[in-house]
């Protein structure tokens, strides 16, 4: 590693080289790290996916479900337009 004569300051704290390594180097020591943080991350990631997959699948649910009444709607429309045109008498007009 290299030796560095830089300081770090946080709102004109200093923190020592030493002590911000230590936050950051791995303790095999640590049970509540491995046993309360790792399975908590691990249970909020799954938890994160399950979500995102239920949410998913409800949408693609609520798409599904929206096009048969689409379909119903167009076919409504077309079946308007053809009456309306119809029961209208056709303008035949000539250029002289």
């Amino acid at each position: 590693m290299i030796n560095s004569t830089h300081k770090i300051h946080l709102n004109g704290t200093a923190i020592e080289q030493e002590a911000l390594l230590k936050v950051f180097k791995f303790d095999s020591n640590d049970t509540y790290t491995r046993w309360v943080l790792r399975p908590l991350a691990l249970l909020i990631g799954a938890g994160i996916c399950l979500i995102s997959l239920v949410t998913g699948v409800f949408i693609l649910m609520l798409s599904l479900a929206m096009v048969p009444l689409l379909a119903a709607g167009a076919w409504a429309l077309k079946r308007k337009v053809e009456r309306e045109h119809a029961a209208t008498d056709p303008v035949v007009e000539t250029q002289a």
